[in-house]
C-alpha cells in the first residue's frame, strides 16, 4: 500500500489490533514478555475458529506467528484450521489451550451468545 492510498476496514484492524497487542506488552513491564529475543515466534492459542476466527489465525500466521493449537465445536471449522496451517493440534475442549505452558497468548473468537 502506497501513502496516500485508502486503507480497507481489515488493514486498518489488522493494525489496529497488532499495534494496541504490542502496546499492551511493552506497557505490561513483564520481565519474561519484554526479554524474547526478536526472531522468537510467539505461540498463540485459538478458541473459536469460526469464520472471524479463521481469518484473525491467518493474520497471525502472516505476522510470523505461531498457531500452536485452535480450539472450536464444529469439527468443519478444525478441518479448515488445519488447512491453513498444516498439523495444529485441535480440541474440542478450551481448558486444553489455557493449560499449555509453551502458549504465549490466546485469541479468543467466540461468538457473544
Amino acid at each position: 500500500m502506497k501513502q496516500g492510498d485508502p486503507m480497507s476496514r481489515r488493514q486498518f484492524m489488522e493494525v489496529t489490533v497488532a499495534g494496541a497487542a504490542v502496546a499492551g506488552v511493552a506497557r505490561s513491564g513483564s520481565p519474561a514478555a519484554l526479554s524474547m529475543p526478536a526472531d522468537t515466534k510467539l505461540n498463540v492459542g485459538v478458541i473459536g475458529a469460526g469464520i472471524r476466527g479463521l481469518q484473525d489465525m491467518e493474520s497471525l500466521l502472516r505476522t510470523g506467528a505461531n498457531v500452536a493449537m485452535v480450539c472450536d465445536l464444529y469439527d468443519g471449522h478444525l478441518r479448515r484450521a488445519q488447512e491453513i496451517q498444516a498439523n495444529t493440534p485441535t480440541t474440542k475442549d478450551y481448558h486444553q489451550v489455557l493449560s499449555r505452558k509453551d502458549i504465549d497468548a490466546v485469541l479468543i473468537a467466540t461468538s457473544d451468545h
